[in-house]
């Protein structure tokens, strides 16, 4: 028991130790290639502004995330969400007040900064999402490994890969506006391909998703990142930089959140279980997909197979809902650019 521990530790181990030699070319790279830029004027911490973000994004997200479980008029939900619109307001009041905030509202003022800061945000809203259902749907829908599932998922790695470094070349060739609507385009249409997908769906229409969604964030990214961070003095380029980040990790929690939650209220909608199936195992199976399948396994053979179609479908029926929003989503933000 002893070395298996120890066996399990190291394991464990080795699977972060295996990004410390690209963590130090990295920094090699960065001490080396990029230039040094400083405000002149040093500012101290912001902790009012801080814990005021933390609790508007949290709030929001814990009644987000709640709302397929209670219900969306339940008050613990309604109240979540509206206390942490309050607290966000109450950020952008404080930080419009404070002699050193920790963002100054006044910056989304720049157009080309608050532009590229709502596209990243929706870009990774719906990146996230994508890649937080799809694991799911390959697994559970279609029956894949977990490496399986990884690997079906990598045409969008090698695509964002090639074409990331060349959307400079098209930006200076068709200009910020055309590459980011191009780019914008291609990712609804990659969402609502994703939308078609069901239990007998072949894989190369996923894959047609994936490649469609990463050539257009290989397209948007670059250029919008580029907008926002060239926005800004080089005395703020810390500031750019930081924004750049915080609108990524925003819109990815913020994808899987609200994704994850259409995918859950359809699917618990959609779920037709047979009447002789115990309660203990209806509520199981309308928890998720997995807990479905678990049920199934233990369902006798006469139900077996209805009831692994049926929870199947109800995720693939989720799951289109959720892509369908996402490219809604996105469809409005690229009129902005």
């Amino acid at each position: 028991l002893l070395s298996g521990l120890m066996l399990t530790s190291f394991t464990w181990h080795s699977v972060f130790l295996i990004n410390a030699p690209i963590v130090l070319v990295a920094f090699v790279a960065v001490m080396v290639v990029v230039p040094e830029s400083r405000d002149p004027h040093g500012t101290p911490l912001d902790p009012g502004g801080a814990l005021l973000s933390m609790g508007a994004l949290g709030l929001l997200l814990f009644g987000i995330i709640q709302g397929p479980e209670h219900g969306w008029g339940d008050p613990l939900v309604v109240g979540s969400v509206a206390v942490g619109l309050v607290v966000g307001a109450l950020f952008v009041a404080f930080e419009s007040m404070a002699a050193h905030p920790m963002l100054d509202p006044r910056l989304f003022r720049i157009r080309a900064f608050s532009v590229s800061a709502v596209t990243i945000t929706s870009g990774f809203f719906a990146m996230f999402g994508m890649f937080f259902i799809l694991s799911q749907y390959f697994q559970f829908v279609l029956g894949y490994s977990p490496l399986h599932a990884g690997v079906a998922q990598l045409p969008a790695a090698f695509v964002m890969v090639v074409l990331s470094p060349r959307s400079p070349v098209v930006v200076h060739r068709f200009g910020v506006r055309r590459t980011v609507f191009t780019g914008m385009l291609f990712i609804v249409t990659g969402l609502l391909t994703f939308a078609q997908v069901g239990p007998s769906t072949p894989y190369v229409l996923a894959m047609a998703g994936l490649v469609l969604m990463a050539t257009g964030m290989a397209l948007t990214m670059p250029a919008t990142t580029a907008g926002l961070v060239g926005s800004l003095p080089p005395n703020k380029a810390g500031v750019g930089s930081a924004v750049n980040d915080t609108t990524r990790e925003v819109g990815g929690a913020l994808g899987i959140a609200v994704m994850g939650s259409v995918l859950t209220s359809v699917y618990r909608s959609s779920l037709e279980l047979p009447a002789q199936i115990p309660d203990a195992a209806a509520d199981a199976a309308n928890r998720s997909i997995g807990a479905a399948l678990e049920v199934t396994k233990h369902a006798p053979p006469e139900f077996r197979d209805q009831l692994g179609l049926t929870a199947r479908s109800a995720f693939a029926d989720g799951a289109g809902s959720a892509f369908r929003v996402a490219a809604a989503v996105m469809a409005g933000v690229a009129v902005l650019p």
